[in-house]
């Protein structure tokens, strides 16, 4: 006797697995975002402006580096990137610093100078595991400036080790 295979069947158990699977697909990245949204909410609570800056350093490069606008000019001269406010954010910050500045990564730029070095990294609260390259960057520079959407480390001989938490709207290209 000849058994019948139900392929019927097994085609409805796949179907109900891969239905399973693209919802907990679905379900981790609604977790992820509102994570990050959760994120930005945190951030926009703790941040601190430009009057509860108590370092001159940094509240000169607030008022004349971070806060300033650009020009149409200037946008022009900004190549065009995935990170649009980081770039524009090491941009500023090599034109008034006057900075040299080399590429390590796609998501960092380091800017030097004779006694100051600079490292811009974009997008440091994307996922878990930037925020934790972020966390062990944070260590190892004495001041760090999070700007949620950009990070800033520098390290200059005349600044105290601090950490910042700024709000402040960067300007992109296109934005």
């Amino acid at each position: 006797m000849v058994q019948k295979y139900d392929f019927s069947s097994k085609i409805k158990k796949q179907r109900i697995k891969n239905k399973k699977c693209n919802t907990i697909f679905y379900v981790t990245l609604q977790v992820e975002y509102h994570m990050s949204s959760m994120n930005r909410i945190t951030y926009l609570l703790k941040a601190k402006t430009q009057y509860n800056i108590h370092s001159p350093f940094v509240f000169e490069m607030y008022n004349n580096v971070l806060a300033a606008k650009l020009n149409k000019k200037a946008k022009a001269q900004i190549p065009p990137t995935p990170y649009p406010k980081s770039s524009s954010l090491v941009y500023k910050l090599a034109h008034y610093y006057h900075l040299q500045s080399k590429t390590l990564s796609p998501t960092q730029t380091l800017l030097l100078h004779d006694s100051m070095r600079m490292m811009v990294v974009a997008k440091p609260h994307h996922n878990k595991s930037s925020e934790k390259e972020w966390a062990t960057l944070q260590q190892q520079w004495p001041v760090s400036i999070d700007l949620f959407d950009s990070g800033l480390l520098i390290d200059n001989p005349q600044l105290h080790p601090q950490q910042f938490l700024l709000r402040v709207k960067l300007s992109g290209i296109g934005m």
